[in-house]
């Protein structure tokens, strides 16, 4: 998570950032933090169809989260 966290905010670098946060995802599906940051980091790369299925598993785990 951590070296995503650097890619995406230190380095400006979001398709590494992106590959880590799926890194992190492939070990826990439901990680929130990750599908955040994987939103985010897709968002920078205008990867616009990934980014929107992104952010409606991201809204439904909000709102499981209540």
């Amino acid at each position: 998570m951590q070296a995503g966290l650097d890619a995406l905010y230190k380095q400006g670098d979001p398709s590494e950032a992106a590959t880590r946060f799926r890194q992190v995802l492939a070990r826990n599906p439901d990680h929130y933090g990750a599908t955040l940051q994987l939103a985010k980091a897709l968002d920078e790369q205008a990867g616009r169809t990934r980014h929107c299925q992104c952010g409606a598993r991201l809204l439904a785990m909000a709102e499981a989260a209540n």
